[in-house]
Order: C-alpha cells, then structure tokens, then sequence
C-alpha cells in the first residue's frame, strides 16, 4: 500500500499539469479538476512520511481518507457542474451569433433593390423582401404561408397569354425539385392589373446535401 501510494505521486502531478495545461488554455471548468487531484497527491504526500516517522503527531489515517474522499467527490461534482454550464454558455453564444449573422443577412437582402423570396423544403415562405413587397403590392410579410396561396393568389400566366402557367414548371416549385430554373418571364395579376416578371430560381442546400430552401 505505502508502494502504491509512492508510485502513484507522478501519476498523480501528470495528471495535475494536464489539467493546469488545459485550464490555462481557457476551459475554465478544469480548475475544479485540478484542485480536486491536488488532494490525492497531498495525501500520497503526506501519509508515506507519517507511516515513516517523518511527520510527528497523531496517526489520523482513516480520518485524512474519509475527508480526502469527500473533499474529491464535491470537487468532481462542481468540475462537472462547471462544465455543463460552460458548455451551455456556448451553446447560447452560439446561438447568439447564428440569429446575428441570420439578422443581417436578412437585412442585406431586405435591401436589394430586386424582389427576393425564399420558401422552405416545406413549401413554407421563410422570408420575402421589401422589394418584393412593393412589386406584388402586399401590406404583410405573411412569413410561413404556403407556395399554394401565393400562386393561387397571383394566378401566374404565361408571357403574353392568358394561359395559366403550370404549376409543376413555376421556378420555384423546380428549385424545390432540386433544379435550377434560367430566367423565366411569366405575368401576375396583381389588383387588376397584369404585370410582366422576370423570375429564377435555385435549391439551397443543407450541410447534409438535402435541399432546405429555394
């Protein structure tokens, strides 16, 4: 046993310069680590001395691990609570700067003098721009509307016709397909009145391949 405990004391400081390595390099839930190893290795320390005679004064063994136990299971226990609150910092963070980098790209794209829509995978409308807005006359963003109701709404014709344009040829309905569509003019009515539009869609893919949005 009192082998052991001498044999374990540079195990024990590697382990100790790992964690201090680690803690200095910004993850902050190592301190905890690091001072509940420093336990271990005082009492490989201190109990070997005592059992030799080095260290005079009443032998408190049993007493010494029952508090080095304890003292590094709490230590343990607020380095693992230290690391679910560090990482969920992160993850907030993260989160933060995902829906900041999402907010100017909007802006950016709210600002484009051409007309902008995107719908989702599901065919829901995930965003539309100002210029679009104003093109097709709407009050509304009507954010997470079915492709469905705008082309019902806005009976796409074919340039020049009174044909309707199929629905399984619009840009967008191919994009959704996984196509992309060349410059398409087709007309819309809008309040009466028929207008001329150049339209083009792609797929945006996900990081999986899949297409999210188009």
């Amino acid at each position: 046993s009192l082998l052991f405990l001498v044999l374990s004391i540079p195990i024990i400081i590697v382990v100790l310069i790992s964690g201090w390595i680690v803690w200095k390099n910004g993850y902050q839930p190592a301190r905890f680590f690091v001072l509940a190893m420093s336990i271990p290795l005082l009492i490989a320390i201190i109990e070997p001395l005592s059992r030799l005679g080095l260290l005079t004064g009443r032998d408190n063994t049993y007493l010494t691990r029952v508090i080095n136990d304890g003292a590094l299971v709490i230590l343990l226990s607020l380095a693992l609570a230290d690391r679910i609150n560090y990482h969920k910092r992160e993850a907030e963070e993260s989160a933060d700067k995902l829906r900041q980098s999402e907010a100017l790209t909007n802006q950016f794209l709210d600002a484009q003098p051409v007309g902008v829509a995107v719908y989702g995978r599901d065919s829901l409308l995930r965003f539309i721009n100002q210029a679009t807005l104003d093109l097709f006359r709407l009050q509304r963003r009507n954010l997470g509307s079915k492709l469905e109701e705008a082309i019902h709404l806005f009976h796409p014709l074919k340039s020049g016709s009174n044909s309707p344009f199929p629905n399984e040829n619009l840009p967008i309905v191919l994009a959704l397909g996984g196509k992309s569509s060349r410059p398409e003019e087709m007309e819309f009515e809008i309040q009466g009145e028929r207008i001329t539009v150049e339209t083009q869609s792609k797929p945006i893919y996900g990081p999986d391949g899949s297409i999210e949005y188009a």
